[in-house]
């Protein structure tokens, strides 16, 4: 079993949220952490969104969702890190250049 924990925002209001837990689904084994972090940005930005209340971890939250599937998602701006720019030296034995 694996369990992934909401730390804050301890508010949210989702269906697939209780808080501190969060449900994204079936988890497979060996997700990475940077899997796990995008998949909980696509959830709770209402990217991925099934607004089944026998699915749902808040089910207050989920039969108001499905009242107003107008508003998703929440936005659809990616999720990116920065491009590192890296200048690489090739040192030789020693220390010296």
């Amino acid at each position: 079993m694996r369990v992934v924990a909401l730390l804050t925002p301890r508010t949210a209001y989702h269906p697939n949220v209780s808080s501190p837990f969060v449900c994204l689904g079936n988890i497979a084994p060996g997700t990475s952490l940077c899997e796990l972090l995008f998949q909980t940005y696509e959830m709770l930005t209402f990217n991925k969104l099934t607004p089944r209340e026998d699915d749902a971890l808040n089910r207050d939250a989920c039969a108001w969702a499905r009242g107003h599937m107008g508003l998703f998602p929440l936005t659809s701006r990616p999720l990116l890190r920065r491009v590192a720019s890296l200048n690489i030296e090739e040192v030789a034995p020693g220390g010296s250049q």
